[in-house]
């Protein structure tokens, strides 16, 4: 059984001052979209990143048009807290979401 290129990048951006890094994750496989890797494999990583001394919070920057992965985030728990200019994309929202 072959299993789908899930993730390109994961944890990036670690910023011990103020506890944060930043998430990445891309599907690679358009036939696995939709059926749940993202979801599973974000909120597995975010409950592994704060479960972490020194991390209190997960940071996510989603364009405004991906609207899955806005769905995703916001399933898991990730609260909107504004938009950044991301060189390559242009605007994204971020997301963030802490330790419970």
């Amino acid at each position: 059984m072959a299993f789908p290129q899930v993730f390109e990048d994961l944890f990036s951006q670690l910023d011990g001052d103020n506890g944060s890094a930043l998430y990445h994750i891309t599907i690679g496989e358009k036939d696995a979209w939709g059926q749940g890797y993202g979801t599973e494999a974000t909120a597995a990583a975010v409950n592994w990143a704060l479960s972490h001394d020194g991390v209190d919070g997960v940071r996510a920057t989603i364009p405004d048009w991906n609207k899955p992965s806005v769905r995703m985030a916001e399933k898991i728990g990730f609260v909107m807290t504004g938009t950044a200019e991301d060189p390559e994309v242009g605007e994204v929202l971020v997301y963030e979401i802490g330790r419970p």
